[in-house]
């Protein structure tokens, strides 16, 4: 596959950064600080859409309903593991591969519905935020 320049620094930093969602504001911010030549945050958008399209990245809903976030897929970490990601830190964990197969069994037993498990994340709090979040109330 053919990538730009543009679009192999995208890659290049999903790949160092697999566990992390991130938005295309944040992309800009963050590629434009290491001194390379600047990206232009159309570039950005045009470049994780081709990313998208050729499955490398997963586009999913935002905090906000403006806001889109992107996560690399294609890592081994990913392997057949259900992604959880904390709505107050954002940060994402895989659950473990023989709780995700679980669960992929127990929805396919009940509702015959094969589950995605590298394209399926949970959204929640994790321990930590739940923590904090639980002492502000």
């Amino acid at each position: 596959m053919y990538m730009t320049e543009q679009r192999k620094r995208l890659f290049e930093f999903f790949c160092q950064h697999p566990d992390r969602i991130i938005s295309a504001k944040e992309l800009k911010k963050t590629l434009n600080k290491d001194g390379e030549p600047p990206i232009s945050i159309s570039a950005i958008y045009r470049n994780l859409a081709k990313l998208e399209k050729d499955g490398l990245i997963l586009r999913m809903a935002g905090r906000t309903n403006r806001e889109t976030l992107y996560r690399f897929v294609s890592s081994s970490k990913c392997d057949n593991k259900l992604h959880m990601t904390c709505l107050y830190c954002g940060k994402t964990f895989h659950l473990e591969k023989d709780l995700s197969f679980h669960i992929q069994m127990q929805v396919w037993d009940a509702k015959d519905f094969h589950i995605n498990l590298e394209k399926t994340t949970m959204y929640g709090l994790c321990k930590k935020c739940f923590i904090v979040t639980a002492h502000h109330d």
